[in-house]
């Protein structure tokens, strides 16, 4: 099925002013599990171990999501999704959108993780990460890009956009999983990455929706 042109099509979307007040809650939510996941220890300890090297292909599937999920990985994505749509489609905003996507989630991560310094599982890690725990780098990744590309995908292919939603929820939850299964992560580190890419891609996303856009003439 031929996609929409980038201009040529209007929705009616969340308001602004209710895109904001769902980035500010999120925003809130995540503030206050930065400041009290100490608390939640005993919950990261079980939740942890029960995840923990889970089977074999647990570990293996995860690993491979670890691999596509990590920064070169994501580059590329991005690349490759911003020469579709400024080459094919003509979609600047698109472009502009999920750039500034994948930039702030990079630039928020590193500032949380080296204020909080939290350090990674204890246990064996089952691949190679480095640095800080909180938030997830890969957990914050995997929502930002897979939402804002379905997004797009929405915007393009409108009929299936219960697809699009679909596929960005099954990646954001498998590879926060992935993140526990190998042992790098808390869950309280993915669950902050989830509420913060959210808050992110909640205020973003008034740059590439606007409320209200023009439907294909009959």
């Amino acid at each position: 099925m031929r996609p929409f042109p980038a201009e040529d099509f209007t929705v009616t979307t969340l308001y602004p002013p209710r895109r904001l007040i769902a980035s500010a809650s999120t925003a809130l939510a995540c503030w206050l599990l930065l400041q009290h996941y100490t608390s939640l220890a005993q919950l990261d300890a079980l939740l942890g171990q029960w995840a923990y090297a889970h089977s074999h292909a647990a570990v293996q599937l995860s690993r491979w999501l670890s691999q596509i999920g990590g920064g070169v990985g994501c580059v590329l994505l991005i690349l490759a999704a911003s020469a579709l749509l400024g080459r094919q489609y003509r979609d600047t905003r698109g472009v502009a959108f999920l750039v500034a996507a994948g930039l702030g989630s990079w630039l928020l991560n590193s500032l949380l993780k080296n204020h909080y310094e939290r350090s990674r599982p204890t246990w064996e890690h089952l691949v190679y990460a480095s640095g800080y725990s909180l938030p997830s780098g890969h957990a914050m990744a995997a929502l930002t890009l897979s939402f804002a590309l379905a997004l797009i995908m929405n915007r393009h292919w409108p009929q299936q956009r219960w697809l699009w939603w679909a596929l960005a929820a099954s990646w954001t939850m498998a590879a926060g999983a992935a993140r526990l299964v190998l042992g790098v992560h808390y869950f309280t580190d993915v669950i902050a990455g989830y509420l913060l890419a959210s808050s992110l891609l909640c205020a973003l996303s008034l740059i590439y929706q606007p409320a209200t856009q023009r439907l294909p003439q009959a």
